[in-house]
């Protein structure tokens, strides 16, 4: 009898999806050595299905991070009986997000809208010191700063881009499909409405600079929404929305300068440090000297010998990587 094809479609996917389960529950148990390695490795290449299904895996890991291991492996031992679970590793990921709620508290909105869609995720990330340029599908230009991830998202209903770490800027295009352009963080959402805009995830908050056009801004956990127009800054974090000083200085970090008036010598080391490895010390006696200029943030030795002459510092390289600013 012969098999159809779709059906014969879905059995290779719900096939590579345990076989995915596998693997990933084999790494969180502990490393793969390196026989264990290169027979993952070789797993991977033998199927573009493989490299497809093992990409939403790690979206998957990446929304679940934050899941005790203890919790997970409890959840895989409970379902390894059912046959009809163990093949279908959506559910086995789903009855993970549902321990993990109730362990803690995960805000649901946050993940199960995502949770289920398998529809292609292109996932890009920049290192420290690097940027990129990215052309969207549909015409819409996106710059990455430095140590930046997101997750793309289109299909026939949206065009989505989550920002998991790090700084983007954004100038959108018309869409032929009217799809609305929605920015996702973890403080909550923003529709762009025609717009150039740039977006910095912080440690607790979001901040959304609005160059031209509007920006449709709502917290995680809130039932309003703010309209932010042109020339206009905003924080935000999940329950509510923090007007800031506009600035577009801040912008020209695609210029790969950090452009400052009156900014904290302690706090301008801080942003310079987002662009390299090194290592950057200060004495606390120089913290609150006002740094104003314009720096570039690539080559460090210029700038920091920019620092000395401009300030009157004393700047000693004690290793490596490692610099010291002394009065």
């Amino acid at each position: 009898m012969n098999i159809p094809l779709k059906t014969k479609i879905d059995r290779a996917r719900q096939r590579a999806y345990r076989e995915a389960a596998e693997w990933y529950m084999q790494m969180q148990e502990q490393a793969l050595d390196a026989k264990q390695k290169t027979c993952f490795d070789q797993w991977l290449a033998a199927d573009v299905l493989h490299q497809e299904v093992w990409a939403n895996v790690i979206m998957f890991d990446e929304k679940l991070g934050r899941v005790p291991k203890t919790v997970m492996a409890q959840t895989m031992q409970h379902m390894q009986p059912k046959q009809h679970y163990a093949t279908k590793f959506s559910l086995i990921l789903f009855a993970i997000c549902v321990a993990l709620y109730a362990v803690q508290g995960i805000r649901q909105q946050d993940y199960l809208p995502e949770m289920f869609s398998f529809d292609p995720v292109d996932i890009y990330k920049t290192q420290i010191g690097e940027q990129q340029q990215l052309s969207l599908a549909d015409g819409s230009q996106l710059w990455l700063n430095s140590n930046s991830k997101i997750r793309v998202k289109y299909n026939t209903k949206q065009r989505r881009i989550e920002l998991a770490s790090g700084e983007i800027y954004i100038e959108t295009h018309k869409d032929s499909q009217q799809r609305p352009f929605t920015v996702h963080t973890a403080d909550g959402d923003l529709l762009a409405l025609g717009t150039v805009f740039n977006v910095r995830h912080l440690p607790t908050q979001t901040e959304l600079i609005v160059k031209q056009g509007i920006v449709r801004t709502q917290p995680q956990q809130s039932q309003y929404y703010r309209d932010v127009p042109a020339q206009h800054t905003i924080r935000f974090d999940e329950k509510q929305i923090y007007i800031d000083a506009y600035s577009d200085l801040p912008l020209l970090w695609r210029q790969q300068l950090l452009v400052v008036h009156s900014m904290p010598l302690e706090q301008f080391i801080t942003e310079l440090s987002r662009y390299h490895q090194s290592e950057i010390n200060l004495d606390p006696s120089l913290e609150k000297i006002q740094v104003s200029g314009a720096y570039s943030t690539q080559d460090l030795a210029r700038t920091l010998n920019m620092l000395k002459s401009t300030y009157h510092l004393h700047v000693i390289q004690s290793g490596p990587d490692r610099f010291d600013l002394q009065p």
